[in-house]
């Protein structure tokens, strides 16, 4: 039966736009103009019959339909860089592929990386640090999760925010100081409600992408932050940041591995898969709990 493909061309300014979040340095990577870009994504869209963008001044966000393709296309794109790479150097190293968020790729993944490299010295790997959609539990045509990565909440701040801040000594104090919020997940309300203090009606204070922009904004001293507190140990033990209360959110889930089906037994792949749930359970954070296959408890 014949296959039914889209434009290369388009799928790759796609891609491109998506992994940027703009049509502008999408162009910039493919060495094409913007308005080509934006050409062939409009392309793909007709060809689709789908919406794939939400085109607005801040630049273009994806839509529901727009992230699942996203996320089919890229287990397909790097399947195909990985066999070009091997027919083209026989003889090179095959190379794992992380995504990860900025976050846990800057927290926790980098600090750990020499023993991946120690216990696995012929994979080489190559990261790449960007947001990623959130998997949640449910199933993923095509791709295996596994959730096994958890953590609490508690606010913090960095010691010189506290000595120019309003007195700060019980949680409603809270309420007159600035706070640091994360688009991806904000858990203030939740954390004043533990508190039994009545959250503000509307939200005041800084927005940030995602909470690795909140973190280096609380280490900058310009607020308080409510991080997951398995990504900061590093910094309490310094003393970079300082826990403010012993109250703390329910831990929730935050991160998983997820790799795609066909690729499960994929050497490298299982290499790394092994590894990474070794490293987590043997993490001193408490707020890990991982199960022998490796699945959330």
């Amino acid at each position: 039966m014949r296959r039914r493909l889209p434009p290369f061309a388009a799928i790759r300014a796609f891609e491109a736009t998506a992994r940027h979040s703009s049509f502008t340095l999408a162009a910039d990577e493919l060495n094409v103009t913007q308005s080509a870009i934006s050409h062939q994504v409009k392309r793909l869209e007709e060809f689709l019959d789908t919406l794939l963008f939400v085109r607005a001044p801040q630049g273009p966000s994806l839509t529901p339909a727009g992230q699942d393709y996203l996320e089919e296309l890229t287990g397909i794109l790097d399947r195909l860089d990985a066999s070009t790479r091997r027919l083209c150097h026989p003889n090179q190293p095959e190379i794992v592929r992380i995504r990860a968020t900025p976050a846990f790729t800057t927290r926790w993944l980098l600090p750990q990386m020499h023993r991946f490299q120690s216990g696995y010295p012929d994979r080489d790997y190559e990261i790449t640090s960007r947001y990623i959609h959130s998997l949640g539990r449910g199933p993923v045509v095509g791709a295996r999760v596994e959730p096994f990565f958890r953590s609490a909440r508690f606010p913090v701040a960095s010691r010189e925010f506290l000595r120019n801040a309003t007195e700060v000594r019980r949680p409603a104090d809270l309420l007159a100081v600035t706070l640091l919020h994360d688009k991806v997940m904000d858990g203030w309300s939740q954390w004043f409600d533990s508190c039994g203090v009545v959250p503000p009606a509307t939200q005041r204070g800084p927005r940030f992408a995602h909470c690795e922009l909140v973190l280096q904004a609380a280490e900058t001293g310009q607020g308080v932050a409510l991080p997951y507190t398995a990504l900061i140990q590093p910094e309490l033990e310094s003393g970079c940041l300082v826990r403010l209360f012993d109250q703390k959110t329910p831990p929730v889930l935050i991160y998983s591995l997820a790799y795609q089906e066909c690729d499960a037994n994929d050497p490298k792949i299982r290499a790394f898969r092994d590894w990474i749930l070794n490293e987590a359970r043997g993490s001193p954070s408490s707020q890990l709990r991982i199960a022998a296959t490796g699945g959330l408890r």
